[in-house]
């Protein structure tokens, strides 16, 4: 009768150690899987990021031309220029490598970041000191871009 027990014990213990070994594969597959959402996620981000950059870009383009139609061609000519030089200059601060100090996620799930040089200078400062770029808070824009 206590071989019997001892079989009995022995085969309950394989089952627990059984049991425990699938929750543990369970919990790698959830953790796994969780990570890939978190990275899918990421790039969905990035993607709108995007989408929202090519639709600024679009915008800036329809309001060349609009100013092109309207017989403001000095404006716009100085308008694109303007546009390319920031373009250009955000290149050249962002060449090699920079460091980026995440904020977090914005009020659209957005990944939020302030980019500085390998020196540690704030890249959005720069563009700001130098007339490339406009501070932005929120709420209405007060400066529109070709307005000299």
């Amino acid at each position: 009768m206590a071989d019997k027990f001892g079989d009995q014990l022995s085969k309950i213990q394989e089952i627990n150690e059984a049991l425990r070994a699938q929750e543990e594969a369970e919990n790698k597959l959830d953790s796994t899987f969780n990570n890939r959402m978190k990275i899918l996620n990421n790039i969905a981000d990035a993607q709108d990021d995007m989408a929202e950059l090519a639709k600024t870009q679009k915008d800036i383009t329809s309001e060349i031309n609009d100013l092109n139609k309207s017989g403001h061609t000095e404006l716009a000519k100085r308008y694109a220029k303007e546009q390319g030089l920031a373009k250009e200059r955000l290149k050249q601060l962002c060449k090699g490598s920079f460091k980026v100090k995440s904020l977090g996620k914005g009020k659209y799930g957005r990944i939020l970041g302030i980019p500085y040089t390998e020196e540690g200078e704030d890249i959005c400062q720069m563009l700001i000191k130098e007339g490339h770029a406009v501070e932005y808070h929120g709420g209405k824009k007060t400066k529109k871009w070709g307005d000299y």
